[in-house]
């Protein structure tokens, strides 16, 4: 331990706050908050009691900050903000958006639509949900066009004929004026009942409305409603419902197996299950209080739904303070609760009983498999990080111009495309690879400086030993002399590291091989199509569309061969004729109308 992490440590104030970890290289490793900064941070450093991943953490810790808070709500929401910032690595990361979908009516609308969305927008449109994913939404919305058949098309109603739903009875046709605005906003009604989870109250509405139909001997409708209802008995015999009517909650459950825990969380909205999300967590701490503190803040930091009340198989540390900070991003009132009796306690069962079910099974034979690929790949480059995030870069070029490169992510062996990035080549012009790939790799390290984007743990640079140099002396001009980098040469499949002239020699069917393989090649990819998309703006418009006899064709080929307008019009009459369906006449007229 260095001298100035003991005087640092000895120098903590006594008050809230929050503290940030830092490694040898300045990276923020952790972000904590406390009630009182100095005797939280001096807890790790006690020998005793310390847990695997803790003793990891103060492995790698060199230095410290911290910062005052007025109260432990301004450090709860400080934490929050900087661990989404920096995303330290012992920190517990959730890997998900949190932007959940919606079924969204558009109320305002004469004939309403419905449809799924991940935007809350305030139009006065009625949403319902959120639900756990797309399939569950996809599933609601099918019953609800087998049953009520509202429309979903994005049409307004202008059309002359009747769209295929109409026909597969998914619609009442409102376009082809084969129901009322009255008739259709009685389906929406119903429609609204039945998302609310009211199918009790909606049964009877649709039996009282199939006998007056019957009365009346409108028999077409009143079978049409006697199906309804069967579907709706139907439904309802399968649906959990809880004792109050129309509760919006969350169930949490936190079980664990050795150092691996696992959340479930039951999502109920209007008194109905719509389904479990599962969480997999590897805390620095085994405190089941702590780990469900951190779920819930992290959780519920980015939500875009925080339900009134929150159904725990165990009260979390300082619950009060969440329940504070939860009811302030809300608006309105929010409850932590741990159920001791009745159907709650029944549903919390539950999702403890799936938890232990989620740790018990094996994990997937090809994250055991990636695991093995990417400990290989490390011991056999000689890596200083696990590669668990892996990028690749690659530049495309047409002559110099349109210049632009690429960069994909791989995760865990899996393309991630939310990293995925773009870049328009902006300080080199003419054919210049390596300055171009120095530029891009210079402006990407920018980025993980300032926190906008991951800090990876390996570089693949799509090129040989030069184009790894000058990527290399990028990385060591930012100062990120801990992230490893590698080049993967196309023509012989050649890995290069620095420090070494020769190539590592691997088999190319070894899979760690392959890995690199497809993260070169995803990056070659990308960069291409964007390189063409940006040619194809060139080509829409340029200065040859108004030359006769200069098409589409003659264009691209006039613009393959010199690249720009500018080395069209450097070029001599009989190189311009040498292009292909050019000739010496169009030629002549090619540098007239240029010049």
């Amino acid at each position: 331990m260095s001298d100035l992490l003991i005087q640092k440590r000895l120098s903590l104030p006594n008050q809230p706050g929050v503290y940030l970890m830092k490694n040898a290289v300045g990276e923020i490793i952790y972000v904590g908050k406390a009630k009182s900064i100095k005797k939280r941070v001096s807890s790790y450093f006690r020998v005793t009691s310390r847990e695997a991943k803790t003793l990891s953490l103060m492995e790698n810790l060199v230095d410290l900050d911290y910062i005052i808070t007025g109260n432990e709500l301004e450090a709860l929401i400080l934490e929050c903000n900087l661990i989404k910032k920096h995303r330290p690595f012992y920190n517990i990361e959730l890997k998900d958006n949190q932007r959940y979908p919606y079924i969204k009516i558009t109320v305002f609308d004469k004939f309403p639509r419905m449809f799924s969305t991940r935007n809350l927008d305030k139009d006065g449109s009625l949403y319902f949900g959120p639900y756990p994913d797309a399939g569950a939404v996809k599933r609601v919305l099918e019953t609800i066009r087998k049953l009520f058949r509202m429309r979903s098309c994005r049409q307004r109603i202008r059309r002359k004929q009747a769209c295929l739903n109409f026909h597969i009875k998914r619609c009442w046709a409102p376009c082809e004026g084969r129901i009322t605005a009255e008739g259709y906003r009685e389906i929406v009604d119903e429609v609204v009942l039945f998302l609310k989870g009211r199918n009790d109250f909606l049964l009877k509405k649709l039996k009282t409305q199939m006998k007056t139909a019957a009365r009346n001997m409108d028999f077409e409708k009143a079978i049409i409603i006697r199906e309804q209802i069967a579907s709706l008995e139907k439904i309802s015999s399968r649906q959990i419902v809880m004792e109050l009517r129309n509760q919006n909650e969350d169930v949490i459950a936190l079980t664990n197996d050795l150092d691996r825990y696992c959340v479930v969380l039951l999502m109920i909205r209007n008194g109905q299950i719509l389904g479990e999300k599962h969480f997999f967590l590897k805390p620095l701490v085994n405190d089941e209080k702590e780990i469900l503190s951190e779920f819930i803040k992290r959780y519920y930091f980015d939500s875009d739904f925080i339900p009134g009340m929150l159904r725990v198989s165990v009260l979390p540390q300082e619950v009060e303070l969440l329940e504070d900070w939860l009811t302030g991003r809300k608006g309105q009132l929010v409850k932590i609760h741990q159920p001791r009796r009745g159907r709650k306690l029944s549903l919390l069962k539950m999702a403890e009983n799936n938890a232990r079910q989620f740790l018990t099974e094996p994990r997937p034979a090809a994250e055991t498999d990636l695991n093995r690929v990417l400990s290989k790949l490390q011991a056999g480059l000689g890596l200083k990080n696990f590669p668990r995030l892996i990028v690749g870069l690659d530049i495309s070029n047409t002559g110099g111009c349109q210049a632009v490169g690429s960069l994909v992510a791989f995760e865990m062996g899996r393309k991630t495309p939310k990293l995925y990035r773009r870049f328009r080549i902006r300080s080199v012009t003419g054919i210049d690879d390596y300055s171009m790939m120095r530029e891009v790799v210079s402006r990407y390290l920018k980025r993980v400086g300032d926190g906008s984007e991951p800090r990876p743990d390996l570089m693949l640079i799509d090129g040989g030993k030069g184009h790894l140099g000058v990527a290399f002396s990028a990385l060591q001009g930012a100062g990120f002399n801990d992230i490893d980098i590698i080049s993967l040469a196309k023509k012989e499949e050649e890995i290069f590291i620095t420090g070494s002239s020769e190539p590592v020699e691997w088999s190319k069917n070894a899979p760690q091989n392959q890995l690199l393989m497809r993260v070169r090649d995803e990056a070659h990819r990308f960069a291409v199509t964007f390189h063409r998309q940006r040619r194809a703006g060139t080509l829409r418009t340029s200065a040859l569309d108004n030359i006769p006899g200069i098409g589409e064709s003659r264009k691209k080929e006039l613009l393959k061969r010199f690249g720009s307008i500018t080395k069209i019009k450097e070029a001599t009459a009989a190189e311009i004729a040498g292009v292909k369906g050019v000739g010496p006449k169009r030629a002549a007229l090619i540098k007239e109308k240029l010049r």
